[in-house]
C-alpha cells in the first residue's frame, strides 16, 4: 500500500509539471555537445516568453548564437558557483514546447554530467522547478484571452442595445406617422364627400 502510494505521488507530480528533463546530446555550431532537455505542455509561445524574461531578468539580455540565446560569461548561482555561458532555444507548437540548454566555461568547453554532475543537476533541477515560471505565464496569457472574448461579448451586447434603441425609435416614429396617415386619409376622405356632394349640386 505504501509503495503504491508513493508511485501515486510521484506520478501525480509528474502530471503537475507536466515535463520530462534530461541529458541529452544535441548540436551546436554543428558540432555534437552535451545538453539537458525540458519537455512542457505549453505552448511555445507561453514558454518562450516565460524563459527568456526569467533568464533576462537574472542573468542579462542576450544575443543570438547559432539559434540559441546565448547568455555569455554569467554569474548563475543556481546553477554554477563561478561564472559560465548559458544557451537555451525553445522549439514546439502550440500545446507543447521543448527546452533545450547548454551550459559551459568561458572558454566555452560544456559541461556533461560525466564532466561535473553537480552544474547538470542544478540545471534539471532548475527546468524542472521552472515549470511554476511557466504556469504564471500561462495563467497572464489565458486571463488576458478570456478577458478578451468578455470584451468581444460586452461589445457586442452594447452595440446590439444600441441597435434596439434605434429600432425602438424607428418603431415609434413609424406609429406616429402611422396615425398621422391615418388622420390625414380620414380628412381627405371627408373633403372628397363634400366635394362630391358639391357636383352633385352643380349638376343638379
Amino acid at each position: 500500500m505504501k509503495i503504491f502510494t508513493i508511485i501515486f505521488a510521484l506520478f501525480s507530480i509528474s502530471i503537475a509539471y507536466g515535463q520530462d528533463v534530461q541529458e541529452v546530446t544535441t548540436r551546436y555550431n554543428k558540432t555534437a555537445v552535451p545538453g539537458v532537455q525540458a519537455k512542457y505542455n505549453n505552448s511555445k509561445e507561453v514558454v518562450e516568453t516565460a524563459l527568456k524574461s526569467y533568464l533576462d531578468k537574472t542573468l542579462k539580455k542576450s544575443k543570438s548564437s547559432k539559434g540559441y540565446d546565448l547568455y555569455e560569461n554569467v554569474s548563475w548561482t543556481e546553477i554554477s558557483d563561478m561564472p559560465i555561458s548559458a544557451f537555451a532555444k525553445v522549439e514546439g507548437g502550440k500545446s507543447s514546447a521543448t527546452v533545450t540548454m547548454l551550459i559551459s566555461t568561458t572558454t566555452m568547453a560544456f559541461y556533461s554530467s560525466l564532466g561535473n554532475s553537480t552544474y547538470i543537476n542544478n540545471l534539471k533541477t532548475f527546468l524542472t522547478n521552472f515549470s511554476n515560471e511557466v504556469s504564471v505565464v500561462q495563467k497572464k496569457q489565458d486571463v488576458t484571452i478570456q478577458g478578451d472574448e468578455v470584451k468581444k461579448i460586452e461589445d457586442k451586447i452594447q452595440k446590439n442595445q444600441r441597435e434596439a434603441s434605434r429600432l425602438q425609435s424607428d418603431k415609434e416614429k413609424i406609429e406616429k406617422d402611422l396615425v398621422s396617415n391615418a388622420k390625414e386619409l380620414e380628412d381627405l376622405n371627408k373633403k372628397l364627400q363634400e366635394e362630391k356632394d358639391k357636383l352633385e349640386k352643380v349638376k343638379n
